[in-house]
């Protein structure tokens, strides 16, 4: 799985890119369909509080596959998830799960 991390003052983004199952990781080759992955669990370092946590993906036969629904308030069309957050000595953290990951999701979180 490749991740692409970007950051402002305002938000953090995750663009999360599935290569499970498939034979190779060129970018500009054709693929076989990757393993859907489930449950992924993330850990972030915020240092600030969190307006929300959401989830976009274009890949809406993987949603319906699925049975992806959120019942939660949605930000600009994508999917809410719920986190926790929790304090160490390197600083303050959010905990969430990405529920499935089929080809492409983009994590967004939103600081206040």
């Amino acid at each position: 799985m490749w991740t692409i991390i970007r950051q402002s003052e305002r938000a953090k983004r995750i663009s999360l890119i599935n290569l499970c199952g498939c034979s190779d990781d060129y970018w500009n080759r054709g693929k076989e369909r990757p393993q859907v992955q489930r449950e992924l669990e993330f850990t972030v370092l915020t240092d600030g509080d969190v307006e929300g946590i959401y989830l976009a993906t274009p890949d809406k036969e993987a949603q319906d596959a699925v049975g992806f629904q959120s019942d939660i308030a949605s930000y600009e069309g994508m999917n809410s998830l719920q986190y926790d957050y929790f304090l160490t000595n390197k600083g303050r953290f959010v905990k969430f799960t990405v529920p499935w990951l089929f080809v492409w999701a983009m994590v967004f979180i939103r600081m206040k």
